[in-house]
């Protein structure tokens, strides 16, 4: 899949969207920790997103987990100091998995400070990262989801759309199925018109408007106006 044009979408934006990908991908219980109408979300304490995913064990016993998640979208990659908000909080809370969405990409500093934090701290979570790539082959058969959230450049068609261009099709074939048929009429009654050499008379005797279709064949500009109804 083409890369995804999330600088499009506002911070919010594509909160939501990370919200509504959840969804379809089976999580329940989800909580959109959005404080305010603005741009962002200010007050989500470093969750964004707060959701359980039901998991089916070989014995066909169930668990629930809980997943932290916060979405990160940054024009440039993202810097060590924009994961602490959500490690602190997992560290507290001790949920499944602690996930990052990120539109982009995380820098090379915050690679590393996740590095030595899993070697140093041993977090009792899971740390999962979604960069660009993950999204993009996560949403790979996600259409209608992309298209709702102006994320495929292929939109789908107005009605009124749909039937002009089903309009415009059936017209080229009653063109193309009924032209021949009044080629030939035409040509018997009034072989000048189509032919003018035939007559024995000079081409430039005609004044007759012609058209002139995709195989050369010479016809009356006034054929175009006959109707069969």
């Amino acid at each position: 899949m083409a890369n995804l044009p999330f600088e499009f979408l506002k911070p919010t934006e594509f909160e939501k969207f990370s919200y509504e990908l959840l969804d379809s991908m089976g999580f329940v219980n989800l909580d959109w920790r959005k404080g305010s109408n603005l741009l962002a979300s200010p007050a989500d304490q470093g969750r964004d997103i707060i959701g359980q995913l039901i998991k089916t064990d070989i014995d066909g016993s169930k668990s629930v987990e809980t997943w932290f998640v916060e979405c990160k979208h940054h024009k440039k990659t993202v810097p060590p100091t924009q994961l602490q908000n959500l490690l602190s909080w997992a560290e507290a809370e001790k949920p499944h998995t602690a996930l990052f969405i990120i539109s982009g990409y995380l820098s090379n500093p915050a690679k590393e400070y996740l590095e030595k934090y899993k070697r140093n701290r041993k977090p009792p979570f899971n740390i999962k990262i979604w960069e660009r790539p993950s999204i993009e082959k996560i949403c790979h058969n996600k259409r209608a989801l992309l298209r709702k959230h102006g994320l495929l450049d292929a939109t789908i068609r107005k009605i009124e759309e749909i039937f002009s261009a089903e309009g415009e099709y059936f017209d080229k074939v009653w063109y193309n199925m009924t032209l021949p048929h009044l080629l030939y009429h035409y040509e018997l009654e009034y072989p000048a018109l189509i032919n003018p050499a035939s007559t024995g008379m000079p081409v430039e005797n005609f004044s007759v408007s012609c058209l002139m279709n995709s195989s050369g064949v010479r016809y009356p500009s006034e054929l175009c106006g006959l109707s069969l109804l």
